[in-house]
């Protein structure tokens, strides 16, 4: 392996880093600006392949898109680990959801305010960590990520709508003082015809 060789490998895994998943193509005329010519290039990104550096996708024989292959598993195990988290979090409150929807019984305002500060805080983390992973062009690919958003929406959907619903004003006032997402709740209490 040669300087060159060495130079256009570089050249294909910060490519490959900061654009995931590309076409041979691409991937060979991104790197032919830099350094190497055609036959180099498709020689070197064989060569990764074959050493298992390189994972292929291959659709049709004109359609092969190449990605690292230890940076696709960890994407891979990331989207797994929030999306094992974000449905133990749902599972929690959902358990909890009689609680906290229970009319006949308000001496749990202790336990309510900290059964919507805890899932709000852990959502919030999620939340954080899935912006953080997508904002690199290699995950705006992905299809987890809108599925991971969609399921974030619809837990603090369920959040903002049992808050609505209640009739606590002071619990209701405990939260939108504490995070900044909800304050554009609605926070108007229900009147009850009596």
């Amino acid at each position: 392996m040669g300087l060159d060789s060495d130079k256009i490998r570089h050249e294909i895994r910060e490519y490959l880093e900061s654009h995931g998943r590309t076409r041979s193509k691409k991937l060979a005329d991104e790197v032919m600006k830099k350094v190497g010519s055609e036959k180099t290039v498709y020689r070197e990104i064989k060569s990764m392949y074959n050493s298992g550096e390189l994972k292929k996708s291959e659709k049709n024989r004109a359609d092969i898109e190449y990605e690292l292959a230890q940076f696709s598993e960890t994407m891979e195990n990331n989207f797994k680990i929030l999306s094992k988290q974000l449905s133990d979090i749902a599972q929690y409150f959902l358990d909890h959801e009689v609680l906290i929807d229970d009319k006949k019984n308000p001496h749990h305002y202790g336990r309510k305010l900290m059964l919507y500060v805890q899932t709000m805080k852990e959502l919030s983390k999620l939340e954080t960590r899935l912006r953080i992973i997508s904002s690199f062009p290699a995950f705006l690919n992905r299809k987890s990520v809108p599925i991971l958003q969609k399921q974030i929406d619809d837990i603090w959907s369920k959040i903002q709508n049992l808050i609505n619903q209640s009739r606590n004003d002071k619990l209701v006032s405990e939260l939108m003082i504490n995070f900044e997402y909800i304050k554009w709740v609605d926070a108007i209490p229900v009147i009850q015809k009596d």
